[in-house]
C-alpha cells in the first residue's frame, strides 16, 4: 500500500480495496467533480529496463489504444495516471470481485451457463486485444474482473484487467521480460524466448480450465509447469467438448497452440455450436 491522500492533484483516495503483486487499487473520489468515484490502480515506477520516459510514453500509448477499444470484456479505462513516482490507470469504478475470489467460494455452486459465459466473456476480451496488436503478457484470476449484473446484464461478466505488463507487439523487446511473473508464463517464454499472442493463449487456457474444471481448483503452486497438466486430466475434468480446446491451449509447443486469441475464440465458439447440437468436433 503507498501512502497518499491526493494524487496527481486531483483524486482524493478514500480507501484501499484490494492489492495485486506490485500495484494498488484504490477507491478515490475526482476533486472536479465530487458525486463521481473512480477506481485509481498505482504502482511505482520502480527500476524498468528501458528508460523510464520511454516506459511512460509506451504505457502512455497503450492507454490510448486501451480507450479506443471501449470493449465490454475490458475493464473500462478512462485516462493514464503519472504522479512523480507513480504511475497507474484511472479507471470507471463498478462493483464486482476478482475471479481469483470467485474461483475460492463461488465456483463450485455456479451454473455450466455461467462458467460458459466467463469463458467467452475472457475469449473475447483477448481477441479484442490481439486484433490491435496488444499482448496482455499478465493473464490469471488476479487479472479479471467480474462486474456485477445490472441492468445491461443479468448475469455478472468478466473483463479483463491489470495492464501493467501489457505491451503493443509492435513495441515488444525480449528484455521486457524482466518486468514478467512468471507463475502461468508458456513454457517458451520460461525458457527465455519473446512473448507472442500464442503465449497469452497459453495462459487462457489455464484460466479456462480453472474455471471449466469439475475438480477441486488447485493451489497455482501445484501447477508448475504444463506437464502436470495432462491431457487425461483435462478430459477428466473439463466438459466436453471444451476440454478439447484447453488441451490445445495448453499445449506445450507454441505451434501447436492456437495462433492467437481470435483463432481460440473462433475455436470455443464452435464448440460452443456442436455443444448445442448435441455433438463435438476435433479441436485439433
Amino acid at each position: 500500500m503507498f501512502e497518499f491522500s491526493t494524487i496527481a492533484g486531483r483524486y482524493s483516495v478514500t480507501r484501499l480495496l484490494y492489492t495485486r503483486g506490485v500495484s494498488s487499487s484504490y477507491l478515490a473520489t475526482d476533486n472536479r467533480d465530487s458525486d463521481r468515484q473512480v477506481l485509481l490502480e498505482v504502482a511505482p515506477v520502480g527500476e524498468v529496463s528501458v528508460s523510464r520516459q520511454l516506459f511512460l510514453d509506451q504505457l502512455s500509448g497503450l492507454t490510448d489504444r486501451l480507450m479506443a477499444l471501449e470493449h465490454s470484456n475490458l475493464t473500462p479505462i478512462r485516462s493514464f495516471l503519472h504522479d512523480g513516482p507513480y504511475y497507474g490507470f484511472v479507471k470507471t469504478f463498478e462493483g464486482g470481485e476478482l475471479l481469483e475470489a470467485w474461483l475460492e467460494e463461488g465456483r463450485d455452486t455456479a451454473s455450466d451457463n455461467l462458467r460458459i459465459g466467463f469463458c467467452r466473456d475472457i475469449l473475447e476480451g483477448l481477441a479484442a486485444l490481439h486484433s490491435v496488436g496488444i499482448l496482455h503478457r499478465d493473464l490469471s484470476p488476479r487479472c479479471i474482473w467480474l462486474r456485477a449484473a445490472d441492468e445491461q446484464s443479468a448475469r455478472p461478466v468478466a473483463q479483463i484487467d491489470h495492464f501493467y505488463r501489457s505491451v503493443l507487439e509492435t513495441e515488444y523487446t525480449l528484455d521486457r521480460e524482466l518486468l514478467l511473473s512468471t507463475g502461468r508464463v508458456a513454457p517458451e517464454v520460461s525458457a527465455g524466448d519473446a512473448y507472442s499472442p500464442g503465449s497469452d493463449v497459453f495462459s487462457v487456457g489455464l484460466l479456462l480450465w480453472e474455471i471449466l474444471g469439475r475438480a477441486r481448483r488447485r493451489g497455482l503452486g501445484e501447477l508448475e509447469t504444463t506437464s502436470s497438466l495432462s491431457e487425461e486430466e483435462i478430459r477428466d475434468q473439463v466438459p466436453a467438448p471444451y476440454s478439447e480446446v484447453v488441451i490445445r491451449a495448453t499445449r506445450p509447443s507454441r505451434l501447436e497452440r492456437f495462433q492467437d486469441g481470435l483463432d481460440l475464440l473462433a475455436a470455443f465458439d464452435a464448440m460452443d455450436i456442436e455443444r448445442r447440437l448435441g455433438g463435438a468436433p476435433d479441436a485439433g
